[in-house]
C-alpha cells in the first residue's frame, strides 16, 4: 500500500496468475479423465488416493467447465473466486479426510492429502492480499438464486424423467440419483445406488445442472461495468496537459473522446501531471496510445491504471501504444507486440515530383483539371450550415450503415465547440458540391493526426491524394509541419511478404492477412498510406497475460469496430428499421462552456 492508502500493482505479485495456471492444469486433467474409459472408471470411485492426496478429480466436463471458470476469476484477482478456492479445495475436503482418519480407511493418502491441504491452505491464507478485486454489488444474491432455482428445477424434472423412463425402486432412489449426478457436476463422486436411467435423461440432468452451476459461476465472477465517462474536469486536465507535453504522441488529442476514463498519476485530478486515458470493454480495461502529460510522470500513471484494473477485475491491456510509451508498460510488467506502424508525412519535405510519386501526381493533376478544389480550415472557421452539410454526407457516404469505427484514432464526434483547432479538407467538384472531406485533431503545436475520412463513393478516383497534396502545399499557412495519417496494421506482414525468400511462416500468415483483408480492409488501408512514402512509427499492443491475449483482442475488435457484440438494443433497432448507432456525436455550448472554465487562462 502506499502512503495515500491506495493498492499500488507491481509485477512480482504473480500469485493470482499461478492459481489461475493450475486450476487450469486441473481443468485439462479433468477432461481427459472424462473422455478416456479406463480413467473415467478409476475416478468415478467413491473413494480414489489421488483425490485424496491431492484435490478431487472428477470425471465430468461440467466439473471441468466450472473450474475453468473458477480459473478466470483467480486470474482476474476476484476475492469471490479466492473463498470459493479455499472453501472448495481446501477446507471441505479436509473434512472427508478427518472422517476416513477417523474410521480407519484410506489412512495413508488422507493423512497425507491432510497434511498437503494445510500447506496450500496457509500459502493460500499468505497471499490473500493480492486478490483485491470486489465482486459486483448483488451478484452473490444472483448466483444464489440462479443456483437455487437451476436445482430444484433441475432435480423435479431429473427425478420425474427416472421414475418415468429408468428403472428406479421409488421416487426417493429417483432423487438420490439425480442428486448424485449434481454432486458429480461440481466435484463431488455420488454415493453408489441401483437406479439407472437411458443416456438422453443422463444427458438431460446434466445440460439442467450445468446451467445452473455455470450460470451461478458466470453471476458470482462477472466483471463489473465501467459507466464512466470523460467529465468536464477531467477534459480541462487533459486538454492542459495536451497544450504542454501534446508533442509526446500524435494520438494524445483521441484522449477526449468522451467514452473514455482517465486514470491519473495522483489522486487529485487538479494537481495530476499524468494520466491514463482507458475504456473497459467486455471486463478488458483498453487503455489507447500514450499515457498523457509529462513524460515523466507516466510511470506513475502506469501503475495507477493496474491498480485500478486489479481492484475492479479488469484484465488490463493497451492498443495502439507507442516507442516511448510501450517501454513504460513494459517496465510495469505488461508484454509488448508489434502491432503495426503508424504512417506520418514530413510535410516540409513531401513532393509530388520523383518517379516513385508518379501515380499521387496524375491522379492529383486528373482532379484539377476536371475542376476539383479543397478548402483548408479549422473547425471554428466553419459555417453551421457546412458543418451540418458535412455531418449529413458523414453518415451518407459511411456506406456499411453501422456505427462509427475506430477507438485509438478516432475522436468519434463532430461539429463541438471544443474542437475548434481541429482542420478539416474539404473536396469540391467543379460546380461547388462537397464530394469528400478529412478532418484532422491537433498533435503538438505543429502537427495534425488524421481522425475522420469521408468520401462519396461517386466521385472520381484520387480525391484523398488531391487532399492531402493541398494540406501540403498550404502546410505553412496553416502553421503544420507533419502529419498522422492512417494506422496500418501488420504493415510489415504486407511488406515483407512479397518479397522473394519471404519464409513459410510468413507467406502463410501474409495470405492469412489478405484474406481478412476482403472483410476489414487491412491491406487496402496499409496501400493508401505507402503511396506517399510516410516515415513509419511503430504501434504495439500490450497485455499481461498470454492467456489474455483471445479477450483482449475480442475486446480491441469490439473498440475498434471491426467486431460487433450481440446487442438485444441493436437486433430491436435493426428490425424496426431505425439505425443503431449514432453517427458521430455533437458537442454542445454549455458542456464546453463547463470545460472551458476549468482551463488555466490562455489554454484551450
Amino acid at each position: 500500500m502506499s502512503r495515500t492508502g491506495e493498492l499500488v500493482a507491481t509485477p512480482q505479485d504473480v500469485w493470482p496468475a499461478r492459481y489461475a495456471s493450475a486450476t487450469w492444469l486441473l481443468a485439462t486433467v479433468v477432461v481427459a479423465v472424462t473422455v478416456v474409459p479406463p480413467w473415467h472408471r478409476y475416478f468415478l470411485r467413491p473413494v480414489d488416493p489421488v483425490s485424496l492426496v491431492g484435490v478431487a478429480i472428477v470425471p465430468s466436463l461440467v466439473y471441468a467447465s466450472l473450474l475453468a471458470v473458477l480459473a478466470v476469476g483467480l486470474r482476474r484477482r476476484l476475492r469471490a473466486a479466492w473463498w470459493l478456492l479455499v472453501i472448495w479445495w481446501l477446507v471441505v475436503p479436509q473434512l472427508d479426510r478427518l472422517l476416513l482418519l477417523a474410521s480407519g480407511e484410506s489412512v495413508v493418502p488422507a493423512a497425507a492429502g491432510f497434511v498437503i491441504s494445510t500447506v496450500l491452505l496457509v500459502v493460500a491464507l499468505r497471499t490473500r492480499r493480492y486478490f483485491v478485486a470486489r465482486r459486483v454489488p448483488g451478484s452473490l444474491p444472483a448466483a444464489v438464486a440462479i443456483l437455487a432455482g437451476g436445482t430444484v428445477l433441475c432435480t423435479v424434472v431429473g427425478a420425474h424423467l427416472v421414475e418415468r423412463f429408468g428403472r428406479a425402486d421409488d421416487g426417493a432412489a429417483a432423487l438420490e440419483y439425480v442428486v448424485g449426478r449434481l454432486l458429480l457436476d461440481v466435484g463431488s463422486v455420488p454415493i453408489g445406488t441401483d437406479t439407472v436411467a437411458p443416456w438422453w435423461v443422463r444427458a438431460t440432468i446434466g445440460v439442467l445442472g450445468s446451467i445452473a452451476v455455470l450460470g451461478a459461476a458466470v453471476a458470482l465472477f462477472r466483471a463489473p461495468a465501467d459507466h464512466r465517462v470523460l467529465g468536464p474536469g477531467d477534459e480541462a486536465r487533459v486538454r492542459h496537459l495536451l497544450a504542454e507535453h501534446g508533442d509526446a504522441d500524435s494520438l494524445g488529442y483521441f484522449a477526449t473522446r468522451r467514452d473514455k476514463s482517465v486514470v491519473w498519476d495522483v489522486p487529485l485530478a487538479e494537481d495530476a501531471r499524468a494520466g491514463v486515458s482507458y475504456r473497459v470493454v467486455g471486463g478488458v480495461c483498453l487503455a489507447s496510445g500514450n499515457p498523457v502529460g509529462d513524460p515523466r510522470r507516466w510511470p506513475d500513471a502506469v501503475r495507477r491504471w493496474l491498480a485500478e484494473a486489479r481492484t475492479h477485475g479488469w484484465t488490463p491491456a493497451v492498443m495502439g501504444v507507442g516507442s516511448s510509451g510501450a517501454q513504460v508498460y513494459a517496465d510495469a510488467g505488461l508484454k509488448l507486440i508489434d502491432l503495426g506502424d503508424e504512417a506520418v508525412l514530413d510535410l516540409g519535405s513531401f513532393s509530388l515530383t520523383g518517379p516513385s510519386m508518379r501515380s499521387v501526381r496524375q491522379s492529383v493533376s486528373r482532379l484539377q483539371r476536371r475542376g476539383y478544389v479543397v478548402e483548408v480550415t479549422r473547425h471554428g472557421e466553419v459555417g453551421p450550415e457546412e458543418m451540418a452539410e458535412l455531418r449529413e454526407a458523414a453518415g451518407r457516404w459511411r456506406g456499411d450503415g453501422g456505427g462509427e469505427r475506430g477507438f485509438s484514432m478516432a475522436l468519434g464526434r463532430l461539429d463541438d465547440p471544443l474542437d475548434d483547432r481541429c482542420v478539416v479538407l474539404v473536396a469540391r467538384d467543379g460546380e461547388g458540391r462537397v464530394r469528400g472531406f478529412l478532418s484532422l485533431v491537433p498533435w503538438g503545436r505543429a502537427g495534425l493526426s488524421l481522425d475522420l475520412m469521408r468520401r462519396d463513393p461517386t466521385a472520381d478516383n484520387g480525391l484523398v491524394e488531391l487532399m492531402v497534396a493541398t494540406l501540403a502545399a498550404q502546410a505553412g499557412t496553416v502553421g503544420v509541419r507533419e502529419v498522422s495519417l492512417n494506422f496500418a496494421m501488420f504493415r510489415e506482414a504486407f511488406e515483407r511478404g512479397t518479397e522473394l525468400g519471404a519464409g513459410p511462416v510468413l507467406l502463410v500468415w501474409h495470405r492469412l492477412l489478405v484474406l481478412a483483408s476482403r472483410t476489414w480492409q487491412l491491406e487496402s488501408l496499409y496501400r493508401s498510406n505507402a503511396k506517399y512514402h510516410p516515415a513509419w512509427h511503430p504501434r504495439f499492443l500490450g497485455f499481461e497475460m498470454v492467456s489474455d491475449l483471445p479477450r483482449v483482442g475480442t475486446a480491441v475488435g469490439v473498440a475498434e469496430g471491426f467486431l460487433e457484440l450481440p446487442s438485444p438494443r441493436r437486433v430491436l433497432a435493426r428490425l424496426a428499421g431505425r439505425p443503431d448507432d449514432d453517427a458521430l456525436e455533437r458537442g454542445d455550448e454549455a458542456r464546453a462552456a463547463a470545460v472551458r472554465a476549468l482551463l488555466p487562462a490562455g489554454t484551450r
